[in-house]
């Protein structure tokens, strides 16, 4: 069948620190001995639909809040020495927003309509693109205000094409993930 639906959604976030945020890699890491939970928001609203048998889509704006976001920032030690580190703390108040969308398409919909849909060939392609802006917020620190959170790629796009007769399917997949930072102050080089 065909239909479209709306949908909303609002929730509560909460992400404890794990063994992850505490472990040092190497000895020019730092973790922070004040290190917290993280607490937030996470709302989004959406549309889906499509045809049966032929295309599905959906596509849905979100946003994301956190209160005391865990990140990176490189540091300088003490005098005399000035060694560069990595100190993970609670770096700032981040927000999160964005756009996803999801198609996908039955290519062979009208091929051998005389059969029943589980004897058809099908050859589908499918797209999902994921447009993001992450920024810490609301800090005193200049050296993270309104800069993009680290891990947190701009656009992301995977597409794919796949073939099904009977049993047998084959796929083919594509991924692209622009350039983001590993550091919370977007420093180039580490």
């Amino acid at each position: 069948g065909a239909g479209t639906e709306w949908y909303a959604n609002i929730s509560q976030n909460y992400r404890a620190i794990n063994f992850t945020d505490l472990r040092i890699v190497n000895p020019n890491f730092v973790v922070d001995s004040n290190l917290r939970d993280e607490r937030g928001f996470t709302a989004d609203l959406g549309i889906r639909g499509g045809k049966s048998g032929f295309f599905t889509y959906e596509i849905t704006a979100f946003y994301i809040a956190y209160e005391g976001k865990i990140g990176q920032v490189l540091r300088a030690d003490l005098p005399p020495l000035y060694n560069d580190y990595r100190f993970r703390s609670n770096i700032s108040d981040a927000r999160n927003m964005g756009l996803e969308a999801f198609g996908e398409i039955n290519l062979l919909h009208w091929y051998h309509r005389e059969k029943p849909a589980a004897q058809r060939p099908r050859l589908t392609l499918f797209v999902n693109a994921a447009l993001v802006d992450a920024r810490y917020v609301n800090t005193d620190d200049a050296s993270v205000r309104n800069k993009k959170v680290e891990m947190a790629p701009p656009v992301m796009l995977r597409s794919g094409l796949s073939f099904q007769r009977g049993a047998w399917r084959g796929a083919f997949q594509y991924a692209w993930i622009a350039q983001h930072y590993s550091d919370a102050t977007n420093a180039e080089r580490t």
